[in-house]
């Protein structure tokens, strides 16, 4: 073997989501092209399916003796802020046992502390690639082949003779011009069976010409905005579609909407050729103009994700962002008018935050459903190496005690990591005028819950001036398993006039919440994945003093609704979604009869046309009738159904990534 490329594990529990790795095959292509043997070990995915074993204690030599046993000359690690002491840990453990091999490391996770690294651990690699390795690997591998014992080579820092060497910029490759992706590299149609949903990632290009103070995938990139043709992109997908039978794609580009010219071709291309793939993208909110949304659509586009960032405008020009969150509304209407389901990214713990910015970030996230979009979701500002934020908050670096949702974090490779926050201020927090990390830490589970179950509640609260979300956030802080419980007990002990209204409401949902029967905590754990069903009732039928379906679809507004009895029924569909039904009074008749199963349907039916024959003489009742009591029916069959299975996951896009450099490479 001449060349492995490896992803470390970085998720040891199984509740995570799963993407091949993109990076990994985009750099193989050109190797392969050439002629290189070339293997991809993603220990991400062995250890998902149970092929590998990798404990804390021998994890280096769980992940490296395979690698050495196969005796490749080059080792390419992809290293993220999150797994670079793992890196380096498997790199010193490879060099260690097999000098001969040559170890590079690679990625956006290096962006600001690779000499770093080399000078302090110049042991664990002989190169550390500055930006795209796609030419670099392949320079280096035909150096090696020609004999050079440790060749110059440009793109890169390497260590020669114990000595850091600059090997100079490598030119940028043509997109176009790279050979194709070796997806027969990778069991792709296993990878896809364990992704939720089966959508495919699609790398289409890279870099963004804004300055955000957090950011370090626009310098990584030199804020260069590259991406492939329409007619290119366009290809492989039908390529794709052919082999893995996929028809949605998620386009991974850090701004899709950044160069206007190529946006122009790209919409005009795919209004004219595209009439099968749904795509969604990733973009800044002001890059593009709520209006030309509909464009989007018309090509194919039906999710987008963008980073609202903050809902506080003073923390917007502190992060170099947009100057006020009018931007990001606009955008919400802008994507419920075209039909685009939206999904955003917010960031708390920003050096300075106040509770009333806190507040107004809420605000942001909550909307996002409010306007109809969908996955809302919160990140702690993490200080990557490199990044402006960063490197003016190094005197305020905190050790972050809690680490993330069921990352793998060997002990020795969290004391490397505590030993020197100079290289790995990613495993830290700037603390400086903010809460503890901790308090955003607990806020994101609040988020990730709140916004996916009782949601109408809290946005009731909130819309008709009951509550703030901060100061709901520490009344339900704690254990999220027993915040519906403190919620309910916040709706009981309001008064009038929105008391009686708020506690229907609840029950609304605690109704949907019983019926459907979520794996909450999976949801919280790992935003990306349909969560099991367990159905602890396949329906229910009830009836309420007040039509709360009105407040829920009169969202973004929130305004009150006079008393009215209204009877509802939820059951589930097969793909595990809740379907809501308002009942009249005939229905619910209908329904309950139906539902006691002691008449047939036929009676029941003929029994309800004569009473409303009777009851509204000269209309045309029959078909009404008929047409409710077969759909109620289909409800009940269904729940028997439920009753003797397994309620497959809803099915739904996965749009994800503020920066998929990141997860890519």
């Amino acid at each position: 073997m001449d060349v492995i490329l490896l992803r470390p594990l970085i998720n040891q529990t199984r509740n995570a989501p799963i993407f091949l790795p993109l990076g990994l095959l985009h750099l193989a292509a050109p190797l392969v092209d050439a002629g290189v043997a070339v293997s991809i070990v993603d220990y991400e995915f062995e250890h998902r399916v149970g092929r590998a074993r990798i404990s804390h204690e021998r994890f280096a030599a769980d992940m490296c003796d395979p690698l050495i046993a196969a005796g490749p000359r080059v080792v390419a690690i992809t290293v993220l802020a999150d797994t670079l002491p793992v890196a380096v840990l498997l790199g010193r453990y490879l060099k260690a046992l097999s000098p001969e091999v040559v170890v590079v490391f690679g990625g956006q996770g290096l962006f600001g502390t690779a000499e770093a690294v080399l000078e302090r651990w110049p042991e664990a690699a002989d190169y550390i690639c500055k930006g795209e390795g796609e030419a670099v690997l392949l320079d280096l591998v035909q150096a090696l082949r020609r004999g050079a014992r440790r060749p110059r080579i440009a793109g890169t820092w390497m260590v020669v003779d114990g000595g850091l060497v600059d090997g100079g910029a490598a030119p940028l490759v043509d997109l176009d011009t790279m050979p194709e992706v070796p997806y027969h590299l990778l069991d792709v149609a296993e990878y896809l069976d364990l992704a939720s949903p089966r959508i495919f990632d699609l790398y289409i290009g890279s870099g963004c010409r804004y300055r955000c103070r957090f950011c370090t995938t626009a310098p990584y990139w030199s804020h260069r905005f590259r991406a492939r043709s329409p007619a290119r992109l366009f290809r492989e997908m039908a390529a794709l579609e052919a082999r893995y039978g996929v028809v949605e794609f998620n386009f991974l580009h850090d701004n899709f909407a950044d160069d206007k010219a190529w946006l122009a071709a790209f919409l005009d291309y795919f209004r004219e050729h595209n009439v099968r793939y749904r795509w969604g993208c990733s973009l800044r909110a002001d890059s593009v103009k709520p209006d030309r949304l509909a464009a989007f659509r018309e090509a194919g586009c039906f999710r987008v994700f963008t980073g609202a960032d903050s809902g506080s405008p003073r923390l917007l020009r502190e992060m170099s962002k947009m100057g006020s969150t009018r931007t990001i509304y606009a955008f919400y209407e802008g994507c419920r008018a075209a039909g685009i389901a939206c999904e955003t990214n917010t960031i708390v713990g920003f050096p300075g935050e106040t509770d009333a910015d806190l507040e107004l970030s809420l605000e942001v996230v909550f909307d996002t459903v409010g306007y109809g979009g969908s996955a809302p979701d919160v990140s702690v500002l993490q200080p990557l190496p490199g990044a402006s934020v960063t490197r003016a908050g190094q005197d305020s670096l905190e050790w972050v005690e809690e680490r993330p949702f069921g990352a793998f974090e060997p002990q020795v490779a969290l004391d490397m990591a505590a030993a020197h926050p100079d290289v790995f201020a990613g495993f830290y927090f700037i603390r400086d005028g903010n809460r503890p990390h901790g308090d955003y830490a607990d806020l994101v589970r609040f988020v990730r819950f709140f916004s996916r179950h009782y949601f109408p509640v809290v946005y009731a609260l909130k819309g008709l001036e009951l509550m703030g979300y901060v100061a709901l956030f520490e009344a339900l802080r704690g254990d999220a398993d027993g915040a519906p419980a403190r919620l309910a007990a916040i709706v009981d002990g309001l008064g009038e006039p929105h008391g009686a209204l708020l506690r229907d409401l609840f029950a609304f949902c605690e109704v949907g919440e019983r019926v459907r029967g979520a794996d909450a905590q999976q949801e919280v754990e790992n935003i990306y994945s349909a969560p099991d069903i367990h159905p602890g009732a396949a329906f229910a039928s009830f009836t309420l003093d007040h039509p709360v379906h009105d407040l829920v679809a009169g969202f973004p507004d929130v305004r009150p609704v006079p008393p009215e009895p209204a009877a509802y029924l939820f059951h589930l569909a097969a793909e595990g979604r809740v379907v809501k039904v308002r009942m009249p009074g005939w229905q619910a008749a209908l329904w309950e009869a139906m539902s006691a199963g002691q008449r047939s349907r036929g009676l029941v039916e003929a029994e309800l046309i004569t009473e409303l024959g009777a009851r509204y003489p000269g209309r045309r009742v029959e078909g009404p009738v008929r047409r409710a009591a077969a759909y109620f029916e289909t409800v009940l069959a269904q729940a028997a159904d439920h009753a003797s299975r397994r309620v497959a996951p809803e099915r739904r896009y996965i749009g994800r990534v503020a920066n998929p450099a990141v997860a890519s490479r």
